[in-house]
């Protein structure tokens, strides 16, 4: 309201919405952003995770590699521009990106050798490059250092779940549930690094807590429509 030109504050109202799940108020705040200041990372980023939600991927792709060219240091938009090319089937470009998003992370442990995020993300790359002894250690690294942190037990069940430690993946994210929430729940029902747990009676029952304890917190029924994870 003070200073409409002011591309950081539309940002943080595209968060906001976000994570409230106005996707579509989100995405028309992030590109006011991106209209005022085309070289901004978080709108180029928050875009991405906006249009992913919307399963957008190819769209998704392309504002997550814009973020990554604004910032060559970063790896989080890296990683997530090469989860929409694994997810859209591009097997060729994901295995080219998944060496410079390794990079990029090794980079970052150099500096921030406690940055539990970039071991999270670090160990599903691996596993995709066939380096699965690193990438156990990496998931047992990034639990250590963030054993509270929702996005860190996220990947890390990422990864179980795409090794077939299923039980394990599950496990990973029971422990993070009193962090979840709406948004949150259906990132999982669209994710399809989810595809191994889905028919899991243990991941179908930890979903309907989840709805179910949502719904209560917002003092809604839970007879009404419910969030469903897809099919694999």
């Amino acid at each position: 309201a003070l200073d409409s030109t002011l591309a950081e504050a539309h940002v943080a109202h595209a968060m906001a919405h976000f994570q409230k799940e106005q996707i579509e108020l989100a995405g028309a705040a992030c590109r006011r952003a991106i209209a005022l200041d085309p070289d901004l990372y978080e709108a180029h980023r928050t875009l991405g995770d906006v249009l992913r939600m919307e399963r957008k991927f190819a769209e998704a792709a392309a504002a997550y590699e814009k973020a990554a060219e604004v910032d060559r240091n970063s790896y989080g938009a890296m990683c997530m521009l090469w989860d929409c090319r694994k997810t859209l089937g591009d097997e060729k470009e994901a295995h080219r990106l998944s060496r410079e998003v390794l990079t990029r992370i090794e980079k970052a442990m150099q500096l921030y050798p406690d940055d539990g995020a970039a071991y999270a993300y670090g160990c599903y790359i691996l596993h995709n490059l066939g380096l699965d002894e690193r990438a156990v250690e990496w998931a047992e690294r990034a639990i250590t250092i963030d054993p509270e942190d929702y996005n860190s037990h996220y990947n890390v069940a990422c990864f179980l779940a795409a090794i077939g430690a299923v039980e394990k993946a599950i496990d990973t994210l029971e422990h993070s549930v009193p962090q979840l929430g709406l948004q949150q729940v259906h990132w999982m029902a669209q994710d399809v690094d989810m595809n191994p747990l889905r028919d899991h009676p243990r991941y179908r029952a930890l979903i309907e807590r989840l709805e179910i304890s949502l719904a209560e917190a917002e003092g809604r029924s839970t007879s009404g429509p419910e969030v469903r994870p897809r099919g694999a």
